[in-house]
Formats: structure tokens, sequence, C-alpha cells
């Protein structure tokens, strides 16, 4: 299973306005992606998705490391972030404080918090379902969009 769009050396990233195919651009050559877009296109797509374990809220450390990939991609495309928590089986305080570590952690690295929006999901939005909830933790989550 992919758990992050983003690359640990350099965000990767599908963007559909660069030329008249696909491309893909990377945190390292952003310029020709960013000269090609016009100002009205824009594009958002999946950074990154964080699992949890029930009623945790800390960040492991590849999490963090994809966190600080979607900084330097906010900050070279001055793009927004949205943070989008999904409380399976649990309370919209816990949603609420795993968005909060990772609203930190981009805080950290200089996005203004204007740039950084967040919603609190469904608790019956998961990912995957079984009879048995053995998949519960998979559903359990937050994602964090970039729009640029």
């Amino acid at each position: 299973m992919i758990k992050h769009l983003l690359t640990v050396t350099g965000v990767l990233a599908i963007v559909s306005g660069c030329s008249s195919e696909n491309k893909i651009c990377s945190i390292d050559t952003p310029t020709h992606c960013q000269e090609q877009r016009s100002d009205t296109n824009q594009t958002t797509f999946l950074a990154s998705t964080i699992y949890f374990k029930q009623n945790l809220t800390s960040l492991k450390n590849d999490d963090k490391k994809a966190i600080n990939s979607i900084a330097q991609f906010q900050q070279t495309f001055n793009a927004d972030i949205k943070i989008i928590a999904y409380p399976i089986s649990e309370t919209n305080d816990i949603a609420l404080k795993r968005i909060k570590e990772v609203e930190a952690l981009l805080k950290q690295k200089n996005i203004s918090y204007k740039k950084i929006k967040y919603e609190i999901g469904s608790s019956t939005e998961k990912v995957y379902s079984n009879a048995k909830n053995a998949n519960t933790p998979l559903s359990r989550r937050v994602e964090i969009y970039i729009t640029y």
C-alpha cells in the first residue's frame, strides 16, 4: 500500500496543467510547471495520508518527513493546505488533536495559518469496511491535500 504520494527526498505530484500531457514535477525543478500553469487553473492532490492507532495523536518520523516535504512544496508554490481527520470509532476531540499535531509541524516550517484549512470528516467514511472491523485502523487517518 502506498502511504505517501510525497517522497522523502522531494515532492512528486502529477500536474495536469504543465503541458498537453501529464508531467511529474519535483520540488527540485518546479519552475517549468509553475510557468506553464495559468493563474485560473488550480490543481488539488492528496499529498499524504497518516494512519493512527486508536486514540493516539502522535506522529511517526516518516509522517514528519512527509509533512516537511509538504511544507517545502507549499513554500515553493504558495499552495493551500487542507487537513481532514477521520475519527473512526473515536471522538471528534481526538481528530482535532491530530489536526493540531499536523498544523503545529507546518507552522514550525513558517507556513501561515491563512494557508491551512482543516475539517473533521465523517466517522462513517471508512476506506475499508468489513463485518469484524479488522480494517478500522486503515480508515482512522488524516489526509493532507495541496491546492496550487
